[in-house]
């Protein structure tokens, strides 16, 4: 279920500022324009950062010490992890290859042996293109892997089928609301929407993609490429409870965590004002990681930027940028580095279309 609230913006004469230039938001500062009734965070109050860190885990010992018989941590000796390198203490292997989801080039696909023979992010048994890098592909050929700098990435996704299809199922009709007479002269008139998109309102592992009218989600690679094959889904926390509501987080393929190398990417449908999302530290073993939260304009220009305090496992803080102008075309959210941080909890406001 998608909660939506509607309000009017006015402003005499030039409706809003235009506001140039970047900045840093610095601290927790609310969002009024944000309906932050829907469950969107009860552990932050008043800028203090609580720390929920749950050390129960699906039979696995959380806050192990990286050693030489387990060298990430994750309780789970060398031999037996599915994934050495990478702390997953919970196992999963959603394809049952013997590579967990987390290191897995192909999560949904059966490939033991990690071939990949073009180099990139996908391996060949579920890369359309096993012999070319996604980032060399023509965008307008196959719309996969390529460099992305406009909003229209979601169109083309939604048009070429790249996503599963169902497009916007989740639509509402706002005809109702598109009708805005105003007789002032010199006052320009808006209408401006308000979402919430909950992972625990879906089923596990359904696809969120095109899951609203006003934003599209997708998995982002570090240089701006999207992965439409790993779909943003509805994902269980692997059984570290660290979800900051509920028990379901924003994933991409189940994988219930994004790092500075796959990052969640929002598409706005409609010029947006602003967005306010969850990050919960992720990483067991008492270390800290910080979540970021970007916002860009329809010419990729870096609007504002929202950085966490170094967050231990199962602390959350709620990133928020909230802006002057309606003015946001996208926006990407991930932990830093190798984090393992979940998001949950997405809130936007957006401008109704035909409105202005």
């Amino acid at each position: 279920m998608i909660m939506k609230l509607r309000h009017s913006c006015f402003a005499a004469g030039v409706a809003l500022m235009l506001i140039c230039g970047c900045s840093t938001v610095s601290g927790n500062s609310p969002s009024d324009n944000l309906n932050h009734d829907q469950n969107l965070n009860n552990n932050v109050n008043d800028n203090q950062v609580t720390d929920q860190a749950n050390d129960n885990t699906a039979g696995n010992d959380t806050n192990a010490l990286p050693t030489a018989e387990d060298i990430d941590g994750d309780g789970v000796a060398n031999e037996a992890d599915n994934c050495p390198d990478l702390s997953n203490p919970v196992q999963g292997d959603l394809d049952g290859d013997g590579v967990g989801n987390s290191c897995d080039n192909c999560p949904d696909d059966v490939n033991s042996d990690q071939a990949n023979a073009d180099g990139d992010y996908l391996g060949n048994s579920c890369d359309p293109h096993p012999d070319v890098a996604e980032s060399e592909l023509d965008n307008g050929n196959d719309n996969q892997g390529d460099n992305i700098n406009d909003n229209s990435a979601s169109d083309n996704l939604n048009e070429n089928g790249n996503g599963n299809g169902n497009e916007n199922e989740n639509t509402n009709d706002n005809s109702s609301d598109n009708e805005n007479t105003n007789d002032n002269i010199g006052v320009d008139v808006f209408l401006l929407e308000t979402e919430t998109i909950e992972p625990d309102n879906y089923e596990s592992g359904t696809d969120l993609t095109f899951i609203s009218e006003n934003v599209t989600l997708y998995t982002m690679l570090d240089d701006g490429d999207i992965v439409p094959l790993f779909e943003i889904t509805a994902s269980e926390d692997d059984g570290f409870e660290f979800a900051p509501t509920g028990v379901k987080v924003f994933g991409h393929s189940d994988i219930p965590f994004f790092t500075d190398i796959r990052r969640m990417r929002i598409n706005f449908n409609n010029p947006g004002q602003a967005i306010s999302i969850d990050y919960a530290g992720g990483t067991p073993n008492d270390i800290a990681e910080v979540g970021i939260l970007r916002a860009y304009d329809d010419h990729d220009q870096l609007l504002e930027e929202y950085l966490t305090q170094p967050l231990l496992a199962g602390a959350v803080e709620t990133m928020t940028i909230t802006r002057a102008s309606v003015d946001i075309a996208w926006v990407e959210a991930y932990g830093e580095g190798d984090a393992f941080g979940r998001l949950d909890n997405l809130v936007i406001t957006v401008q109704i279309p035909g409105s202005d």
